[in-house]
């Protein structure tokens, strides 16, 4: 082998050791990061499987205040309808006392009344008087 050649063979040998440095050196830092971000990435992982569970949780929660609802409608309706009647019923019956009333409003006689009362007052003054109360 010539001297070039053989100066050939060490700028090879050089160069693949540089290349082996660099590798190796490109490895170590690729497993430091491996291994700070593996434990980062598992509680990532476990949070997330834990939200996971409590939103299966709600969502069971809610589907079950869903079916109590749809079990309470039918009597909420029913409660709805006789408290509308009820309503209704003493709405009509007010109505019909108050409109009664009013008819027999009607037919008292003020003047009569009026009269009566005057009457009255003409009866009793004297024994306020004698009893020693006037007016």
């Amino acid at each position: 082998m010539s001297e070039k050649d053989v100066k050939k063979v060490l700028l090879c040998q050089r160069i693949t050791t540089v290349c082996s440095v660099l590798s190796f050196v490109c490895m170590l830092i690729i497993a430091i990061a491996i291994v700070s971000i593996v434990p980062k990435v598992n509680e990532v992982v476990t949070n997330a499987n834990t939200a996971v569970v409590q939103a299966e949780e709600l969502v069971e929660t809610g589907n079950d205040v869903v079916k109590q609802i749809d079990k309470l409608l039918p009597s909420l309706e029913e409660a709805s309808d006789s408290i509308s009647a009820v309503s209704k019923s003493i709405q009509d019956e007010g109505l019909a006392k108050l409109y009664e009333s009013l008819d027999n409003l009607n037919k008292i006689d003020i003047k009569t009344l009026n009269n009566s009362i005057e009457s009255l007052n003409n009866v009793v003054s004297p024994l306020a008087s004698l009893f020693g109360k006037s007016k």
